[in-house]
């Protein structure tokens, strides 16, 4: 089926406030007088800032709509790509959208489709708009010297005159003649490459389906810079937006602290059983093995939040979560009393991280209306960490026993029974050292823009497999025509600058300005709940694990005086502690 008669079929208005009305000749598509982000057949005037939006969503989501119903594939580019990146919506400052389709697609719409109006009613417009899709009869013309046709189609709304550019992307034969492998152009000479692009991505912008570029963030850092990325603000609007790479990092760097700290809870009796300690006095010395911890934590963590202060965020977590490693695998090799409370109260030492990660956290989202979201992050590490930790030390000791078909000849573990679950947690804390120190970006304002050897080792290694390094031979040569970063400096700044300066002002704080009527309160509250957190899970194991006692025995007196348990082992009371972990989490995330 050939193309449809261009301009046979074209509107044409009385009213026409085309930039360089009649000269159809050279260029199609005419933009308005006033504003260059309007139509000038349809366009009357300059929308205001707050009836503009509205209508370019509702825009965009009618083309959405209407390009599923078609069958036809599109993909969201340049700055409606940036929006979708930061909130999944268009930004605020946006007077057009960008979108781009393959040849295939452009020459299905042009044959089928051109000229073809769609009415839509919206709740907030009962009479509805009408919208025109229209092709430019230049489209197959895919060289980069008719600067005058560079838009192959639009989607018009035909009552304010806005529009969506679409573009189409295709093979750089030149290019791929001087060897570059998947090259690809645009008419407004953006380069790219088919693994740039393809395959897309799903995603939805606007409360619709919508297809993204495969590698978004690298086309946007390219077009925009890094910078566009961050926290901005820009013309009066401030986008916000999670830092999700960098609190994974974060998450990963803290789930194998809840793994040890909970993993010996199932094994504590035992342990202390195994040290010759006489059954009677099993349960004190096992609550005084787990008070330990918190005690020994409790006297160094505000050193531990001094020191990252000093040295630095990233460097401090590495080193507790190094520490704690180190005193993790000794206690696992504990066979004495004496020898189990010095190593567990070199873990309380070590473990500084629970103060200085949540400080990151703050520093990372510096945004009050996204740390609720941000803070949240953590205690769910600690409850998935706290699911699996009991669940690993109780089913792990005493492997030769358990296990007889792997360890039946291992001296290693007959000797040392409690070691195994602490050996595969270093594990856990080996993968935190190394994705911290590869990928953590560290947050104190006076250490952030130094160099950072382990970042720079991290992007490095992954540069093989974005492909990164071998991106400069295509440089795109011209942007868009409103640039996301413009070229004055004041109108465009980060917050994240914005609060170093603010904070060159403040002192370091004394400890009445910490120790307010407010913060005094917080704290109260909190040491209770802990108090009662702390005492139900040090406490439970050792009830469990305590021998049954007869009703019959003169001394129990129900329902308050007893002094038996279940006589349960650790691999029980670890599945027991499992199923409290699980359903923590489930109560934490429905709240």
């Amino acid at each position: 089926m050939a193309d449809a008669d261009f301009l046979d079929v074209r509107v044409n208005l009385e009213n026409d406030r085309s930039l360089r009305k009649g000269s159809s000749e050279d260029k199609y598509f005419h933009e308005s007088t006033f504003h260059q982000h309007y139509d000038g057949r349809f366009a009357s005037h300059k929308l205001r800032n707050d009836l503009r939006l509205p209508q370019l969503t509702a825009m965009m989501q009618s083309f959405l709509s209407t390009m599923a119903d078609l069958g036809a594939e599109t993909w969201i580019m340049h700055g409606t790509l940036l929006g979708w990146w930061w909130n999944g919506k268009l930004l605020p400052w946006d007077s057009d959208i960008d979108v781009q389709v393959t040849e295939q697609t452009m020459g299905f719409l042009a044959k089928f489709y051109n000229m073809t109006e769609y009415h839509f009613t919206f709740p907030n417009n009962k009479d509805g708009v009408t919208y025109l899709l229209e092709i430019n009869p230049n489209y197959k013309n895919g060289t980069t010297d008719d600067k005058f046709n560079m838009i192959d189609a639009r989607w018009i709304d035909t009552e304010s005159g806005l529009f969506i550019d679409l573009s189409t992307v295709r093979p750089n034969h030149a290019a791929r003649a001087q060897g570059i492998e998947g090259a690809l152009i645009v008419k407004d000479k953006h380069h790219y490459l088919e693994r740039d692009l393809f395959p897309l991505r799903d995603g939805f912008f606007e409360g619709f389906h919508v297809k993204i570029p495969f590698d978004y963030e690298w086309l946007l850092v390219e077009e925009y810079g890094r910078e566009s990325l961050t926290l901005t603000t820009y013309e009066g609007h401030h986008q916000s937006k999670l830092p999700k790479q960098q609190l994974t990092i974060l998450a990963i760097c803290r789930f194998a602290e809840p793994v040890a700290m909970t993993s010996v809870y199932p094994y504590i009796p035992e342990m202390v059983q195994s040290f010759n300690v006489p059954t009677e006095k099993v349960a004190k010395w096992a609550g005084f093995l787990s008070a330990v911890f918190s005690l020994s934590q409790s006297l160094t963590g505000i050193a531990w939040g001094r020191a990252s202060d000093l040295f630095g965020r990233k460097l401090m977590i590495l080193s507790a979560l190094t520490c704690t490693m180190i005193s993790g695998l000794f206690f696992g090799f504990s066979q004495s009393l004496l020898w189990a409370f010095v190593t567990r109260a070199m873990q309380g030492l070590s473990n500084g991280n629970v103060g200085i990660i949540r400080t990151a956290v703050a520093e990372i989202v510096p945004e009050k209306e996204l740390q609720p979201r941000a803070f949240s992050i953590m205690p769910l590490v600690w409850t998935v960490g706290s699911i699996f930790g009991p669940a690993l030390g109780g089913s792990l000791v005493y492997p030769v026993d358990r296990f007889p078909a792997l360890f039946r000849n291992s001296k290693l573990f007959k000797d040392y029974p409690f070691a195994l679950p602490n050996v595969l947690i270093s594990v856990l804390f080996m993968v935190s050292i190394v994705s911290g120190y590869l990928f953590l970006c560290e947050s104190l304002e006076s250490r952030k823009h130094k160099r950072d050897y382990g970042i720079l080792l991290g992007q490095l290694l992954t540069s093989p497999c974005t492909g990164r390094s071998k991106r400069s031979v295509l440089q795109n040569d011209s942007g868009e025509t409103d640039p996301l970063v413009p070229a004055d400096g004041n109108r465009l700044s980060s917050s994240k600058s914005q609060s170093h300066q603010h904070s060159k002002g403040l002192g370091s704080g004394s400890w009445n300005q910490v120790f307010s009527r407010q913060s005094n309160i917080n704290l109260l509250v909190y040491t209770f709940l802990a108090a009662h957190s702390v005492a139900y899970d040090q406490l439970l194991p050792i009830f469990m694990h305590h021998p049954v006692q007869s009703i019959d025995d003169p001394s129990v007196n129900l329902p308050l005086k007893f002094a038996g348990g279940f006589g349960l082992d650790s691999e029980q009371i670890g599945l027991l502690f499992m199923a409290y972990g699980i359903y923590g989490m489930i109560i934490q995330r429905a709240l």
